[in-house]
């Protein structure tokens, strides 16, 4: 599996012609998810490139995927303790002072 996620140091933007079907489709679904129109396209050619790099992982794998790597790169994950009797026991976060 190749899932890479672009870092912080993106090259200069650059203009690039589409079609004004595919701007107008965009401006609506990025209403929906709180992007902009550049944002929601982004996203979509982010992910049609994962898409085609794994092409037996679903859009719905995808995702998950992307989502738990933001969660880890937030620090918003929860150990997993290996050495419980109980494998579902999960180690409680403490709060950091």
């Amino acid at each position: 599996m190749h899932i890479q996620t672009q870092g912080h140091d993106q090259p200069k933007a650059q203009s690039v012609k589409l079609s004004g079907a595919l701007v107008r489709e965009a401006e609506e679904r990025a209403k929906h998810f709180n992007r902009s129109k550049a944002g929601q396209i982004e996203f979509w050619a982010r992910i049609g490139k994962i898409a085609e790099e794994n092409r037996d992982i679903s859009f719905d794998m995808i995702m998950q995927i992307l989502l738990s790597k933001e969660e880890i790169k937030n620090k918003e994950t929860i150990p997993f303790n290996f050495s419980s009797k109980d494998s579902n026991t999960r180690v409680k976060k403490e709060p950091k002072n």
